[in-house]
């Protein structure tokens, strides 16, 4: 005589069954909705240094000119960054004599500095005008504020583009200095903490020269 068999039917198989029977669920993610926190703090920042651009001025470079070092000597600073670099410029020429071979290298510069650099020229403060950039600052700016600087400095200086990241003023002035001027600006730049170091130094100023002004155009 056959055995019985043991069958284990599931209580819920009915609902199983009515599961099976029901088409997959629709996929779904695990957020129904994305969720967004924005806050008004980078506003704030602007509005704050908004502010501190009026605080601003070349006349704030003028704190340099006492800690000039002499023939030999060299001056560290550290700058809050209430003036643009490229003020402090004149300041020296107008204070220690006029420049016959002014050299820079700048990743950049604004419409402004070239502004600046050019009256120096029209004034008869700055007999030679040289300026090295980066040609990322032309690639970048082409349209806009590397047109514009070449435009204000047509006739008055000499800009030269190449893969330079150096910041570095060479000031040789009539009164026997020759200021060499090696940080971390830009001629643009302010509103920033920045390191400067001047040097009083005639060998040092060739030194810079002689490689800057071989640099591959």
């Amino acid at each position: 005589m056959p055995r019985d068999l043991d069958i284990q039917v599931p209580k819920d198989l009915e609902a199983q069954i009515e599961r099976l029977s029901k088409p997959p669920p629709e996929p779904t993610f695990a957020l129904t909705s994305s969720q967004f926190h924005r806050t008004a703090a980078k506003e704030r920042d602007k509005a704050s240094r908004r502010g501190i651009k009026k605080l601003i001025s070349p006349a704030n470079a003028l704190a340099v000119i006492p800690h000039l070092p002499e023939p030999g000597e060299h001056t560290h600073c550290a700058l809050k960054g209430d003036f643009v670099l490229c003020d402090l410029i004149p300041k020296i020429i107008e204070r220690r004599g006029t420049c016959s071979d002014l050299l820079i290298a700048t990743l950049g510069m604004s419409a402004a500095n070239a502004d600046t650099l050019g009256s120096l020229v029209a004034r008869g403060l700055v007999a030679k005008l040289s300026i090295i950039c980066s040609h990322y600052f032309r690639e970048v700016d082409k349209a806009t504020t590397f047109r514009e600087v070449c435009a204000r400095l047509q006739g008055k200086a000499t800009l030269i583009v190449t893969r330079c990241h150096a910041k570095i003023i060479c000031i040789p002035t009539s009164s026997g200095d020759y200021f060499v001027l090696e940080g971390s600006a830009n001629l643009r730049s302010s509103d920033n903490t920045e390191q400067l170091t001047i040097f009083n130094d005639q060998a040092l100023d060739a030194f810079h020269r002689s490689w800057l002004l071989s640099l591959p155009k």
